[in-house]
């Protein structure tokens, strides 16, 4: 079965049943932005926005999505333009140009003359520190400590990221799915500023979370992202063990039908494990629904089929919901391209 499984992956370069498909990516060729200066301002807040976009047919940036955003400083209008300030190559399939879709977290860290700014504050360790020794602490109240810390300490993006870190575990020791969810996805988006003991748990949590909500391609993206990382030294049979485990469960089951919840989470970048999808809107309203592949963007509509080629390369349903929604997306049919580990 797993077997059978890793012959279905579809590689970027790859022999196709009808013909030989060659693809190139979109790739970066130039970074209009300026470069940045050193200051000696005494702010400390920075932002950060994670977002979906589209490299059109001549290299632009369009069609910006915001999946995620910081909460201690606006930073969506200066992300954006810094984005569109990227100079692309589009993709390229079967000789013919196309549009593209791409993921990028842009974050502000600013430089001080004199000191760095990229660790916390003793203020702000102290009170993490409590906090998380207390995580179990019945008599403890751990939400007006993590208020406490939010408005207190809480600036730039490596307080940012422990405090979600701790949200994170709050949320799971209270069994609050939905803030769980969102606090994980702050967390992992930031990884990269947290201790390096944290980054391995919060991946392996981020994993479970995208298997528990049957998406088994967004589970295998942080499994790359993991292997990736030099600092935290994974054993390679570890990554393929934990690779092969996630296609015998996406094997395991012909068909999916997983529902996604738009609260606190208000836009979601869907990944897409087979070639036949559908989805449908069961509350509330979607503002926006898109097919975002490496290869092929396309609009669709609620309760329209899906089919996904090999030549469209990974693809992922980006959903935008005007308020709180409601969707459930089925899935059938064959293993639709996936990540390469």
């Amino acid at each position: 079965m797993i077997i059978n499984s890793l012959k279905r992956i579809v590689p970027l370069f790859c022999l196709a049943a009808t013909s030989f498909v060659v693809a190139q990516p979109a790739t970066l060729i130039k970074n209009n932005n300026p470069k940045f200066v050193e200051t000696s301002q005494t702010n400390r807040l920075e932002g950060f926005a994670l977002m979906s976009y589209i490299v059109d047919k001549q290299g632009k940036v369009t069609d910006i999505d915001y999946l995620l955003t910081s909460n201690v400083k606006p930073f969506e209008d200066k992300a954006a333009t810094q984005l569109q300030n990227f100079i692309y190559s589009p993709a390229i399939q079967n000789d013919e140009i196309v549009s593209s879709s791409r993921v990028f977290l842009m974050s502000e860290n600013i430089g001080f003359v004199g000191y760095r700014n990229d660790s916390v504050s003793s203020g702000f360790y102290r009170r993490f520190a409590n906090i998380y020794k207390n995580l179990h602490n019945t008599q403890f109240d751990l939400e007006t400590k993590l208020t406490s810390l939010y408005e207190a300490n809480t600036k730039n993006t490596a307080e940012q990221a422990l405090y979600y870190f701790l949200e994170m575990n709050i949320a799971q020791t209270k069994n609050e799915q939905s803030r769980y969810e969102e606090a994980l996805f702050r967390t992992y988006t930031l990884k990269r500023f947290l201790p390096q003991e944290f980054q391995f748990p919060v991946s392996q949590a981020y994993i479970q979370q995208y298997i528990y909500l049957g998406d088994y391609l967004g589970a295998l993206r942080v499994l790359r992202e993991t292997k990736k990382n030099p600092k935290l030294n994974i054993k390679q049979e570890v990554i393929e063990k934990a690779y092969a485990d996630i296609l015998a469960q996406l094997d395991s089951q012909p068909t999916t039908s997983r529902p996604y919840e738009f609260s606190r989470i208000s836009t979601r970048l869907i990944g897409l494990a087979k070639r036949e999808v559908v989805f449908e809107v069961t509350e509330g309203a979607v503002e926006k629904s898109q097919l975002r592949c490496d290869y092929r963007i396309e609009s669709v509509e609620a309760n329209k089929p899906i089919h996904i080629n090999d030549k469209d390369g990974i693809c992922q349903l980006l959903v935008k919901t005007n308020g709180s929604a409601r969707i459930t997306i089925k899935e059938s049919g064959h293993t639709a391209p996936l990540f390469k580990i």
